[in-house]
């Protein structure tokens, strides 16, 4: 349904087939400039009409994308566009002062570059992507040193969407709203699971105050979906009537940091049991690794993290990787298709913390999370 709307957002709304005829003219540009399979692309946009195309023309160039934010310092900026060997960057006019250091080609999709991009062919490219390529690099924030870029395959990024394509996405038909940082990779879901269902992306201003976000998310909605932290839910629950909450979305996924019990208490009161889900998941096992629809009563403690999503492992051992009983307190190794690739050039850190799993298939890997769990009778993980 080429006339249906893709993407809208503040003053525009683009069509599906719109959206086709952009995203082939950028990768045509790109293509141009060299850019192909192997390549890694710095995107610097707003989330604005050019957003979703800029990052489509990478991946039909053939290229993964390196999500920068626009809020970013330039000089932390420099570093991510170097450390991740970006030859191109996708830009536009308003954040010149931030690129002024890049040494590679500079790609701006608004004034006079976007007559360039423009001039090229809205016909689709014949480029074949293997899953195991590179997708995207999403840097950690650095909180530990410095930032870490972690290099996500296409399958495993097809695996979590096509399991938020089908529960998210499928949950309604409203689509789904992108808030929040395009740098973390929180927001993965809400770019990309609507597409895949057919309805609307409805991108939310760069500069949004918190102040606005309850009534402009009432003004897009319904949603589908809606994926953010227990910070915006903690927002929504001081902006939002209990009807306006109740309505706003089929299905609320919370992640990115720990659940209260408290919080989830109201939201599970307001929308139903199973309407709230917690959601678990580092970059580097690309997006999410288990989900825990919230039931009725859950307790004042932390909420549990769940059970793993299709395609993924999680797996609670001892110091000697050893299997711990249910119950027992262990750390949390993380499996299955979603397992990111490593950490782009630094490979003795990506030996340390992505390492053979000694309980799955041969070639089988397992990324050592750090974090501290243990599983309940129940069949779920609890997060400690």
């Amino acid at each position: 349904v080429p006339e249906a709307v893709a993407v809208e957002g503040e003053g525009f709304a683009l069509t599906y087939g719109e959206l086709e005829a952009r995203s082939n003219r950028v990768a045509r540009r790109l293509r141009a400039l060299g850019v192909g399979v192997g390549s890694v692309v710095g995107v610097l946009l707003d989330r604005g009409p050019e957003f979703h195309a800029g990052l489509l023309g990478v991946w039909k160039a053939g290229a993964a994308f390196v999500p920068l934010d626009p809020a970013f310092p330039a000089g932390r900026l420099a570093g991510m566009l170097a450390d991740a060997g970006a030859e191109v960057l996708l830009t536009q006019e308003s954040y010149g002062d931030a690129v002024e250091g890049f040494a590679g080609r500079v790609v701006r999709v608004d004034g006079a570059g976007a007559a360039v991009v423009a001039r090229e062919s809205a016909e689709p490219l014949d480029i074949a992507l293997d899953p195991e390529g590179l997708a995207y690099v999403i840097y950690t924030s650095g909180s530990t040193g410095r930032p870490k870029g972690v290099a996500v395959s296409h399958r495993g990024l097809a695996n979590h969407l096509g399991w938020a394509a089908r529960v998210l996405a499928g949950a309604g038909e409203g689509g789904g709203a992108v808030f929040s940082s395009v740098a973390f990779d929180l927001v993965v879901p809400n770019v990309w699971a609507p597409l895949l269902a057919g309805q609307r992306v409805v991108l939310l201003p760069q500069e949004l105050d918190l102040s606005e976000l309850g009534e402009r998310l009432v003004a897009a909605g319904p949603f589908s979906f809606l994926k953010l932290t227990p910070g915006h839910l903690e927002v929504l629950s001081q902006q939002l009537s209990d009807e306006q909450a109740r309505s706003l979305a089929s299905v609320v996924v919370v992640a990115g940091e720990a659940l209260h019990g408290s919080l989830a208490q109201r939201w599970v009161g307001l929308l139903g049991a199973g309407r709230l889900v917690n959601e678990y998941g580092p970059t580097e096992a690309s997006v999410g690794t288990c989900v825990y629809p919230v039931p009725a009563g859950v307790g004042a403690g932390v909420v549990p993290i769940g059970a793993p999503l299709p395609g993924m492992v999680m797996r609670v051992l001892d110091e000697g990787m050893r299997v711990v009983p249910v119950g027992a307190v262990g750390e949390l190794y993380v499996g299955g298709a979603g397992v990111a690739r490593g950490y782009l050039g630094r490979g003795g850190l990506t030996a340390e913390r992505f390492v053979p799993d000694p309980y799955g298939a041969a070639g089988s890997r397992l990324y050592r999370t750090g974090d501290v769990v243990r599983w309940l009778p129940s069949a779920v993980v609890e997060f400690l």
